[in-house]
């Protein structure tokens, strides 16, 4: 575990992941992972044959944020950045090799909250709807793949 860790944002496993087949991360020996679905993905991509490269927190995607207000207009839509936690280089079954934009999330994050659900479940689900959409349409557009894993 890091110690020090005071955003508050992450309650679950924090620590060094340390990379196993590191040309597959073009040198990188170790990532901080920030919950135990980001170290089970770390593995999975460290040891699966098919995935022929990988990085950790990569890029960011700017997309609007509907849960705030933009200071300058005063309206909800709030420009942001938001990091996509994984870029794989997969090669699948069919030979293709293909980019693939990895989010991970809990399950509860990705269901849509009943109307008895606090208002800040509310809003995250808002959020990361807004990052998804934004992060789909940007893999569409350079034939890359999308996924939100569990």
């Amino acid at each position: 575990m890091i110690p020090g860790n005071s955003s508050g944002k992450y309650h679950n496993a924090v620590g060094m992941y340390f990379i196993k087949n590191f040309q597959k991360t073009n040198g990188i020996k170790q990532y901080q992972y920030k919950s135990k679905l980001e170290k089970a993905m770390m593995s999975y991509l460290d040891k699966t044959p098919n995935v022929l490269q990988w990085k950790y927190e990569p890029t960011s995607i700017d997309y609007i944020d509907m849960t705030e207000k933009n200071p300058q207009t005063g309206r909800f839509g709030k420009p942001r950045k938001y990091y996509i936690d994984f870029i794989a280089t997969v090669l699948e079954s069919s030979g293709k090799v293909r980019n693939v934009w990895i989010e991970i999330k809990s399950s509860k994050e990705t269901k849509q909250p009943s109307d008895s659900s606090s208002l800040e479940r509310k809003k995250t689900w808002i959020r990361n709807n807004c990052k998804w959409s934004a992060a789909k349409r940007l893999c569409e557009s350079k034939g890359y793949k999308f996924l939100v894993i569990t």
